[in-house]
């Protein structure tokens, strides 16, 4: 039975050579093809140029009322002219860098032109011309993004006839419901508006619902790796809780309700048998440090290391400080590890590290290096996660035997954003700062709102504050 996964030359017409002009679209199935949308739209129905607006996108017919004439100009740069007698008016007709139109054009021909209304000039800045057919042209005409590998009525015609052909076996994989909900097209009418729309609003209706089917897709895609990350080996890390009990005793100050219930979600996780995947979330002073120090402490007394990344070996170093004054008094050794570090220092502590002398490694990049070798790490955290690429990340959870993974982030990202983009990780934010804390004020400014910035730090700078500025 025919499939939309099926190879692209399964559609009439595509041999060998299209597939691999196909492919550099990376078009290689059916779907693929079915689902390689428009990036415009061409108004096809003849417009009236004495109605028509300045720079208004329109569709011309007429008859040419010269040959055209190529000049050519700058390095293989050419434009393409004639006249055009479309009702009453006639009209000059220019084409840019498309030498070869001249052969298909001819004096007293009938033509459709499609462009840009200049009307100063009485000029139209042509896109397509159209010299068959003109009778059946109307509506909108759908123009794709190609390359010179495949031109754009190459594409068109192998999209129409892999519609016609695959037509009755497209499936629509929106549930009813949802359709209903949110007044969305069945799949195969979602395909046939997006490439041969009737109206300007039926191609607007199937673009949104193309849009939310691909949302609705990568949720499915996300929780899909949450539950198989679940069902993968993890390690259960049997932490001590007295022992946890009793540190947490130790900080000088009261936990606030955000904290006490992040550090349960992060401590539940470690002792499940699936892998920890999280993601903590929390504004500059809500405290993700200290619930990290006892996510941290937990799995040292169950006896596993730690590893702290952080972005910057700034940011690096002052972690290990902070950290080494909070477990000062416990069996935690914090050991600093960054491209900063001398070589034979760095010798030192990674024979420590593989020995398991030091439980918990703070560090850079340098944490990840293919010399580094963990005696039993069981826990990896992430600080300003997104500072860091994909394979940086996957690297530090190679490290250990699927340890547990904690990530942070100071970003401010909205619960239904952060679950959106970081659908595979459990999310868990400490929206409560701890008492005496003033709120953190997030401002994003434009380009050409420099000047209001500098002006204000430097009003900060005057009171006696501190400015940090962090370059990408």
């Amino acid at each position: 039975m025919p499939s939309l996964q099926d190879p692209v030359t399964a559609v009439r017409g595509v041999g060998p050579k299209l597939a691999e002009q196909l492919a550099t679209l990376e078009i290689e199935t059916v779907e693929d093809l079915l689902t390689y949308f428009p990036a415009r739209y061409d108004e096809m129905t003849p417009t009236n140029v004495q109605f028509a607006k300045d720079k208004q996108k329109l569709a011309v017919k007429g008859t040419v009322m010269s040959e055209p004439i190529i000049s050519r100009y700058g390095y293989r740069r050419s434009r393409v002219a004639f006249r055009l007698l479309t009702g009453m008016d006639v009209v000059q007709v220019t084409f840019f860098n498309q030498p070869y139109l001249a052969k298909n054009i001819t004096a007293n021909m009938d033509v459709i032109v499609t462009g840009t209304w200049d009307a100063p000039r009485q000029t139209i800045k042509g896109t397509k011309v159209i010299t068959k057919d003109l009778d059946q042209q109307s509506g909108m005409g759908a123009v794709y993004s190609v390359n010179k590998h495949i031109k754009q009525a190459t594409l068109q015609k192998t999209i129409r006839q892999a519609f016609t052909q695959y037509e009755r076996f497209i499936p629509t994989l929106l549930p009813v419901k949802l359709r209903q909900d949110y007044q969305l097209m069945e799949r195969r009418e979602m395909i046939a508006q997006l490439h041969f729309p009737t109206d300007r609003e039926l191609a607007q209706a199937a673009r949104r619902t193309a849009a939310y089917e691909e949302f609705f897709l990568f949720e499915l895609r996300m929780l899909a790796l949450r539950q198989a990350n679940r069902e993968a080996d993890g390690l259960s890390i049997q932490y001590h809780n007295d022992e946890v009990r009793a540190f947490i005793k130790t900080i000088p100050f009261e936990l606030t309700n955000a904290q006490k219930r992040v550090v349960n979600e992060i401590c539940r996780d470690l002792k499940a048998p699936y892998q920890m995947n999280r993601l903590l979330q929390g504004d500059v002073g809500s405290g993700k440090t200290i619930v990290a120090a006892i996510a941290i402490y937990a799995a040292i007394t169950a006896g596993y290391q730690v590893a702290l990344m952080a972005p910057t070996e700034i940011l690096a170093t002052q972690h290990a400080q902070k950290l080494a004054k909070v477990f000062a008094e416990t069996p935690v050794n914090v050991g600093l590890l960054t491209g900063g570090v001398k070589p034979k220092a760095a010798e030192q502590l990674r024979a420590q590290i593989a020995a398991g002398q030091i439980n918990l490694i703070v560090g850079t990049h340098a944490l990840i290096q293919d010399k580094v070798e963990y005696a039993n790490l069981g826990l990896a955290i992430i600080d300003e996660q997104h500072r860091f690429g994909v394979k940086q990340r996957q690297t530090l959870r190679e490290k250990g035997n699927h340890p547990d993974v904690l990530a942070m982030t100071a970003t401010p990202i909205p619960r239904t954003i952060a679950i959106t983009t970081y659908g595979e990780m459990d999310v868990s934010i400490i929206d409560e700062l701890p008492a005496g804390r003033q709120p953190i004020q997030t401002q994003w400014l434009q380009a050409k709102q420099l000047e209001t910035a500098v002006r204000f730090l430097k009003e900060q700078l005057a009171t006696g504050a501190q400015v940090i500025l962090l370059v990408h």
